[in-house]
């Protein structure tokens, strides 16, 4: 293992024990100090769901979306495991853990699976069309 390597795994570290702390002082008894790198993983996605952390500020994403803001530099001190570490396949299995549920929207030649993040209900009574314009409006992108 090398310098670069040991200091990143330190950083990751003291990021989580920041958290722990935070979550002890807070009264939080419900905390494991033996998570696995899964279960750190999956904390992570729900930090930023939670916190409302970059594109996980909208309802509605895509996997892609969520890989991109959990890999991104600007938020890793938000991280309880190293960066880079998020793949599309991994957020799958994870939202699908989560009991998180998408929704293949075809716009055009393209498609695009849209995870409802929060708020099912009220995504649920919209049409595709509705959902996939909603969230390129949460996403301000231009259609």
């Amino acid at each position: 293992m090398n310098n670069e390597q040991l200091l990143s795994d330190a950083r990751t570290a003291r990021r989580y024990l920041n958290k722990v702390i935070s979550r002890l002082e807070t009264g939080d008894t419900g905390i494991s100090f033996m998570a696995s790198h899964a279960e750190l993983e999956m904390d992570t996605v729900k930090l930023f769901i939670d916190q409302r952390i970059g594109f996980f500020q909208s309802d509605l994403m895509t996997a892609t979306d969520m890989v991109m803001a959990l890999n991104d530099p600007a938020n890793s001190e938000h991280l309880l495991v190293a960066e880079g570490c998020f793949t599309a396949p991994k957020i799958g299995r994870m939202v699908r853990k989560l009991g998180m549920y998408g929704e293949m929207i075809n716009k055009g030649k393209k498609s695009h699976r849209v995870l409802i993040v929060r708020n099912a209900v009220k995504y649920d009574t919209m049409s595709s069309k509705l959902k996939y314009d909603e969230y390129v409006t949460q996403r301000g992108l231009s259609g």
